[in-house]
């Protein structure tokens, strides 16, 4: 039998293929230059670390590799899920793999976890012509999202600038606990804000009661 026959058998009795091990040999995520470094965040042995490549020509780059910690994954997790439900432009970017990390990546930080508006930035807010509440938040260097709330009901847009914004979903209960969090400190530290803020969040906890 030669090598190509035993290797067509092989691949027709996939169907009954039992595992005996599995191994995942890289598994990495790669990001955009910013401030001359680039961040590789990788996972191994069960830990997801961060070290840094030069972001230009030149650059001295920290021999640094630290084990992520649980709440920098779950912000991870938010800003990569993101991506994966708007992909960017870039046609270069493989996105079975970017959701491959995903995946793993959830199956780390858990179901419960959600930091996706830890770092929100709220901005204007204003009611629509059916009396719907809309408030604008800023959630990165180039990313934004709109909170719409028609009666209690609440739902999110998500925008990648210059991209048009996504359509309105509801946001997952670990996604809402994460803005009534953010939410909250907002008001807690700007009283003179905006009345319909503290209404969208009376809102915000109707929904999760």
């Amino acid at each position: 039998m030669t090598d190509s026959s035993v290797v067509e058998q092989r691949a027709s009795g996939l169907a009954s293929f039992q595992t005996g091990q599995a191994d995942i040999l890289v598994l990495r995520v790669i990001g955009r230059p910013s401030g001359g470094l680039v961040d590789i965040i990788t996972y191994s042995d069960g830990e997801f670390t961060l070290r840094f490549g030069p972001g230009r020509p030149g650059v001295r780059v920290p021999f640094f590799v630290r084990v992520l910690e649980l709440r920098e994954l779950a912000a991870l997790l938010d800003a990569l899920q993101d991506q994966v439900d708007h992909p960017p432009a870039d046609r270069n970017l493989d996105l079975v793999a970017l959701r491959a990390f995903v995946e793993v990546l959830a199956q780390k930080v858990g179901p419960g976890a959600s930091n996706r508006f830890g770092e929100a930035r709220f901005a204007g807010i204003s009611k629509d012509a059916g009396g719907g509440i809309v408030g604008h938040l800023g959630l990165g260097v180039d990313t934004a999202g709109t909170v719409h709330d028609a009666g209690g009901r609440v739902t999110f847009s998500f925008q990648v600038i210059p991209l048009p914004p996504g359509p309105f979903q509801p946001l997952s209960p670990p996604d809402l606990d994460s803005l009534v969090a953010a939410l909250t400190a907002y008001l807690d530290d700007t009283p003179e804000a905006d009345p319909l803020w503290r209404e969208l969040l009376t809102d915000l906890r109707t929904g999760k009661d």
